[in-house]
């Protein structure tokens, strides 16, 4: 019973010992000051990305074109890279020559696919109209399928044509032969048809004392000389001495002019001012004075 009681009497030191409860925190304290700054930002870096996300999601047709075109670009490179690098064998190209009209890039494709996989089709047109050439190229994934299709195809004969098919050695294909083939060409006929009318219609222009006025070109020049021939030989052939270049050399020394008025045709005139004319009115004077005379008597 002692030593029972010799081992209960340090219990209440030890709990003593023992530290006291953590006070709890108050309310509203102790809390950091930035936690409700960063919520906002957060809460705005999502508002943002919900933002840009719904302006990705509406389809137009020029985002529909352009994912497309992607599409494509990006399945060739792949189909390609794809193919040259499970096959140990290099890529083979072909020329084909005589390629008939109709027998364009997609059925190229289509029918040159019996013998393995094509990987890229160049057929070569113009830059101006977009018309075919008549050649093209095929690049087969394989060089050993693109040998047995140009021995088959070589003097095959399609739609009234003999092919002309030809393999290209691997040191001869240009790096970029294939480059743009899968883009479509446009035909700029209208527009260099457009442009080629209005610089023959528009006459060049010329500014004289402030204004502007059209210049004369040198087939107009051409034409009003030979105009002035013909007229000259007309009058010749009438046996009418009369010289256009004279004829205006006197009108200007002599003092003629020619008077327009609006809404009627120039007429043409002599200035009172010249001998000429004041020669003309003393004849006339004269000659109407003896008959005025005359009549003055008789009445």
């Amino acid at each position: 019973a002692v030593a029972a009681t010799a081992a209960a009497a340090p219990a209440p030191a030890a709990a003593a010992a023992a530290p006291p409860p953590a006070s709890t925190p108050a309310k509203g304290k102790g809390k950091p000051k930035g936690k409700g700054k960063a919520k906002v930002e957060e809460a705005k870096a999502n508002a943002e990305a919900k933002a840009q996300a719904k302006a990705q999601s509406r389809k137009t047709k020029a985002r529909r074109l352009e994912e497309a075109q992607a599409r494509v670009d990006a399945e060739e490179d792949d189909e390609g890279s794809a193919a040259a690098a499970a096959s140990d064998q290099p890529r083979g190209v072909i020329y084909i020559g005589h390629i008939p009209q109709g027998f364009y890039e997609p059925q190229m494709r289509k029918y040159f696919s019996q013998f393995g996989k094509v990987t890229r089709v160049r057929h070569s047109r113009s830059k101006k109209n977009a018309a075919s050439k008549g050649y093209g190229w095929i690049e087969f994934a394989e060089e050993a399928v693109a040998k047995i299709a140009q021995q088959t195809m070589d003097g095959y004969l399609m739609f009234g044509k003999k092919l002309k098919c030809e393999m290209v050695p691997p040191d001869k294909v240009h790096p970029s032969l294939f480059k743009n083939s899968n883009k479509r060409m446009v035909n700029f006929t209208n527009k260099r048809r457009t442009k080629a009318r209005e610089a023959y219609n528009n006459r060049p222009t010329t500014e004289v004392d402030g204004e502007t006025i059209p210049r004369m070109t040198l087939r107009q020049a051409a034409r009003r000389s030979k105009s002035q021939k013909r007229l000259s030989s007309v009058l010749k052939g009438m046996e009418v001495k009369y010289d256009l270049e004279a004829a205006k050399h006197d009108a200007s020394d002599a003092g003629d002019f020619i008077s327009f008025s609006a809404g009627a045709p120039p007429a043409r005139g002599k200035s009172p001012s010249s001998p000429k004319a004041k020669a003309k009115k003393s004849a006339a004077s004269s000659s109407s004075g003896p008959a005025a005379s005359k009549k003055k008597r008789k009445a």
